[in-house]
C-alpha cells in the first residue's frame, strides 16, 4: 500500500498528520501537509498541529517540527499552547525540558517566540533547561548533550537573567 494512502487512513479516528508525526515518518507528513483539506484544520481539534508538535519535540524529530514552525502563522500559531490556561507550558519550553536543541534553535530561529519570556508559573526557558533530569524523564529521554547546548545557548544572550525567580523563588542556579 501507498505510504501516502495509508497514512490518510484514519485509525481509531486519528488524524493523518498525527499518525505520520506518531509514526516519525517526516516525509510522509510533509507530503501529507501539502493537501489543502489537512493543512485547512491544522490550528484546530482533533489531530491538530499542536498534537503533531508536541509529538514530534516528544521524538526529537526536527523536520516534522520545522515543517510546523514554519507556517505562517494565521495558518497555525504554534506559539500559544492550547492548554496553557491550565498550566501547560510552551513547545519552547518542551524543546527545552527535553533538551531538543535542534528544535529549540528552529523555534527560536523564527522570531516569534520570546527565548526570555517567563511561563506562568515563572520560570524561563533557562530555568527548564536546568530543570532537566539526567537521563530520561518517566516516559521519555532526555537529550542531556541537547541540555547543554540550550543552556550554552541561553546563556550567549545578552538579555539572560540567570539570577531571575520563578513564582517559587528559585532560579535557574538553584
Amino acid at each position: 500500500m501507498d505510504l501516502l494512502a495509508l497514512g490518510e487512513q484514519k485509525y481509531a479516528e486519528e488524524h493523518p498528520l498525527h499518525y505520520a508525526a506518531t509514526k516519525d515518518d517526516a516525509t510522509l507528513f510533509r507530503r501529507l501537509l501539502q493537501k489543502p483539506e489537512l493543512r485547512a484544520d491544522i490550528d484546530g481539534d482533533p489531530g491538530s498541529g499542536h498534537d503533531c508538535l508536541q509529538t514530534a519535540i516528544l521524538n526529537g524529530n526536527k523536520e516534522i517540527a520545522e515543517a510546523l514552525v514554519t507556517l505562517p502563522l494565521s495558518e497555525f500559531d504554534w506559539t500559544r499552547h492550547p492548554m496553557a490556561a491550565h498550566g501547560a507550558i510552551s513547545y519552547l519550553a518542551s524543546a527545552a525540558t527535553l533538551g531538543r536543541f535542534d528544535i529549540f534553535k528552529i523555534m527560536a530561529d523564527t522570531g516569534n517566540v520570546d527565548i526570555f519570556e517567563g511561563e506562568s508559573l515563572g520560570k524561563t526557558q533557562l530555568h527548564h533547561v536546568s530543570d532537566v533530569p539526567i537521563d530520561q524523564t518517566p516516559f521519555h529521554p532526555i537529550d542531556d548533550e541537547g541540555a547543554v547546548k540550550i543552556a550554552r545557548f541561553l546563556l550567549e544572550q545578552e538579555a539572560i537573567q540567570v539570577d531571575s525567580e520563578d513564582n517559587k523563588e528559585q532560579t535557574p542556579l538553584s
